[in-house]
């Protein structure tokens, strides 16, 4: 497995992300699908991310680095935030704790992230 996969296994396990997308400058695109709002919005999804991701700040601060695409049905529509993870160790670690809890490895958390995705 490489870097990228762990950090999308990662980052999947930890927020429950519909779609999470690694960049070339190392920065992390983590996307939330919807129908219906129910009160949430982009800037509470993006809260939502980092809150739930060690280390991790939204890139170019709120406001910025995150926002909604809506799409009319049958559309998918989303919440997208990008993050930049200074330090992956405490994001590996977390992850860690919880496959330790659960004995699963790092490769079938990535199979069981991509299983979903499709």
């Amino acid at each position: 497995m490489n870097k990228n996969q762990k950090i999308k296994a990662a980052v999947y396990t930890l927020t429950h992300a519909d779609k999470v997308m690694v960049k070339r400058d190392g920065s992390v695109e983590v996307r939330g699908g919807f129908f219906y709002r129910h009160g949430m919005n982009s800037e509470l999804f993006s809260h939502q991310v980092v809150g739930k991701l060690p280390g991790a700040k939204v890139i170019g601060g709120y406001g910025v680095g995150y926002g909604e695409v809506w799409r009319p049905w049958p559309k998918d529509s989303y919440w997208w935030v990008i993050v930049r993870i200074a330090d992956l160790e405490p994001l590996f670690e977390a992850v860690e704790g919880l496959m330790i809890q659960v004995g699963t490895t790092w490769e079938e958390v990535y199979e069981e992230m991509v299983h979903n995705w499709s």
